[in-house]
């Protein structure tokens, strides 16, 4: 599977008296990740794309249908919680979702969209989705270092309410309840795992 990415409209470039050959051609060039070479095309979706939508299965599968509801945990440790280090019982600090083997070359370009209903108990929370292409030998094609993710996290254009502001500048006072689960049967099972901690 090769993914499109750093999109980037042509720049229109004239130097006196010098016909460059900048405004030839297509206005739009694209990095197609996996194939390693930049296409060119003159929309954006690239003609011809076809829409494939796909859901989350909690039981961390990419998959065509929806299948039965579920649910699925993340913990990202801050000082919120006054622990250095994850224990054995927590959710993991990332989710991952994996799709059946595709069988041949796929191209994939164009608007990437991404449908959430999560709860969180932080004080804010920025959600980041990357689209990776994992090949039989386990080489990762798309955004897989800290670099990648920061340069995305740099683009995020976010706009708060006067409400949302006025939350998250409202005092915090910490509490002992495992925030990160709001499942009672989940939060019984957690506490159960972890000594000292049955009873809280």
């Amino acid at each position: 599977m090769a993914h499109a990415s750093q999109v980037r409209p042509v720049t229109w470039l004239t130097l006196k008296d010098r016909d460059t050959g900048v405004l030839d051609g297509p206005p739009i060039r694209y990095w197609m990740a996996g194939a390693d070479e930049w296409r060119a095309s003159g929309t954006w979706p690239p003609a011809g794309v076809t829409h494939r939508a796909l859901a989350l299965l909690a039981d961390g599968v990419l998959a065509d249908d929806e299948g039965p509801a579920g649910q699925r945990s993340l913990l990202v440790l801050g000082t919120g919680l006054a622990r250095s280090r994850p224990s054995e019982a927590d959710p993991p600090a990332r989710l991952d979702w994996t799709s059946a083997a595709i069988p041949e070359a796929l191209d994939v370009s164009g608007d990437i969209e991404v449908e959430l209903h999560a709860t969180a108990t932080a004080i804010d929370t920025a959600w980041l989705v990357t689209l990776q292409d994992v090949a039989p030998n386990g080489t990762v094609v798309g955004a897989n270092t800290t670099a990648q993710i920061d340069d995305a996290v740099a683009s995020l254009d976010i706009e708060l309410t006067a409400d949302e502001l006025a939350a998250l500048e409202r005092p915090y006072t910490p509490r002992y309840d495992f925030q990160f689960v709001s499942d009672e049967a989940e939060l019984k099972k957690i506490r159960e795992q972890i000594p000292g901690y049955a009873n809280v």
